[in-house]
C-alpha cells in the first residue's frame, strides 16, 4: 500500500492523469478489505467474508502507520476527483480516526488516539493543540474540497438543467452552510500558531527562508474550493452577484499567496502538486 501511494504521487507530480485516476481507485479497493477504514484500523466484523484482513496492530507505530496509510489514500482520492468526478469511497464509509501529530508518531509516544474522525460535528472548526499540526490541517482542508466535489456532482446528477448564473445558489439545500465553512469558518478557526507571518507557512530563519508546504496549501485550498463551488453562478454583469464577489476575493487571495512565495528564493517545484489545481482555479476567475 505504501509503495503504491508513493508511486501514485509520482504520477500526479508528472501529470500522468490516467495513472492518477486508476491508482486512486486501486488504493481504496486494496485498503478497504484490509479494514483500514475502521476505527483502530482493525475489525473483527465480517471475518467470514472473503478478504485478506490484517491482524490487530502489534504496537503504536503499526497502528499509526495504518492510519496514515489510510488517510494518504483518502487524500489522493479526493485530489484526483477535483475535476468533478465521484470519489472512490463515500465519507460515510470512513470510520478511521485522524492520525496523531507527526512529532508524536516519530517519537512513538503513548498518546491516546485522535478523538476526531470525519463524522465529528466540529471537525473543521475545532483544532485541539494536542492533535493538530500542518498535515492534520491539510487533511481537513482537502476533505473540505471533497465536500464541494460531492455537492457539485450530486447536485448535477439528476438536475434537469445545468447550473446557471441566473439562479441563486443559496436556495440550494446545503449550499449556504458549505459556503460559510470553506469561505470563512475553517480558516478563521485555525490556531494562532498556524497563522504566523502571512499565514502561509513562509518563515524567515537565519539559515534561509523556509516553507511549510502543508500549511501553505491549507491556506490556499479553501479559496480554490470556494471558486469551485461558486464558479457555475458567476455573473460579471451583475455587481450584486455574491458568487462573483466570492470568486474574485478567493482568486485574489490565491494570487497573494503566490506573490508571497515568489518574493523568496524558494524552489516552487517543491510545492505540493495540488497547488497547480488551486492556481488554475484562481486564474480562471482573474482571466
Amino acid at each position: 500500500m505504501q509503495a503504491c501511494i508513493l508511486l501514485s504521487w509520482y504520477f500526479y507530480q508528472e501529470g500522468r492523469w490516467v495513472e492518477v485516476w486508476i491508482f486512486a481507485a486501486f488504493q481504496t479497493r486494496v485498503a478497504v478489505p484490509l479494514r483500514l477504514n475502521y476505527p483502530g484500523t482493525f475489525s473483527t466484523h465480517g471475518n467470514n467474508s472473503p478478504g485478506a484482513y490484517l491482524p490487530p496492530p502489534k504496537d503504536l507505530r503499526d497502528l499509526e502507520s495504518r492510519r496514515r496509510t489510510w488517510w494518504m489514500t483518502i487524500l489522493f482520492d479526493r485530489i484526483a476527483s477535483v475535476g468533478g468526478w465521484i470519489h472512490a469511497i463515500d465519507e460515510r464509509d470512513l470510520g478511521t480516526e485522524l492520525p496523531l501529530r507527526i512529532q508524536d508518531f516519530e517519537s512513538e509516544a503513548a498518546i491516546p488516539s485522535n478523538p476526531q474522525d470525519i463524522s465529528t460535528p466540529d471537525l473543521f472548526t475545532r483544532h485541539s493543540p494536542q492533535y493538530t499540526d500542518s498535515f492534520l490541517l491539510l487533511i481537513k482542508a482537502v476533505m473540505l474540497f471533497g465536500r464541494v466535489t460531492d455537492f457539485n456532482v450530486r447536485g448535477n446528477l439528476r438536475a434537469p438543467t445545468a447550473p446557471s448564473k441566473n439562479q441563486n445558489p443559496y436556495f440550494l439545500e446545503g449550499f449556504e452552510k458549505l459556503d460559510k465553512l470553506i469561505s470563512s469558518d475553517f480558516l478563521q478557526s485555525l490556531p494562532q500558531i498556524f497563522k504566523n507571518n502571512t499565514g502561509l507557512g513562509v518563515t524567515d530563519a537565519p539559515e534561509g527562508t523556509r516553507l511549510d508546504t502543508d500549511l501553505y496549501m491549507v491556506h490556499i485550498i479553501p479559496h480554490a474550493a470556494t471558486i469551485t463551488l461558486h464558479n457555475p453562478y458567476i455573473d460579471f454583469t451583475n455587481p450584486q452577484s455574491v458568487s462573483t464577489k466570492r470568486c474574485v476575493d478567493a482568486a485574489r487571495r490565491i494570487l497573494s499567496a503566490y506573490y508571497a512565495l515568489s518574493a523568496t528564493s524558494l524552489d516552487i517545484s517543491r510545492l505540493h502538486p495540488f497547488v497547480t489545481v488551486s492556481c488554475l482555479a484562481g486564474s480562471r476567475v482573474a482571466a
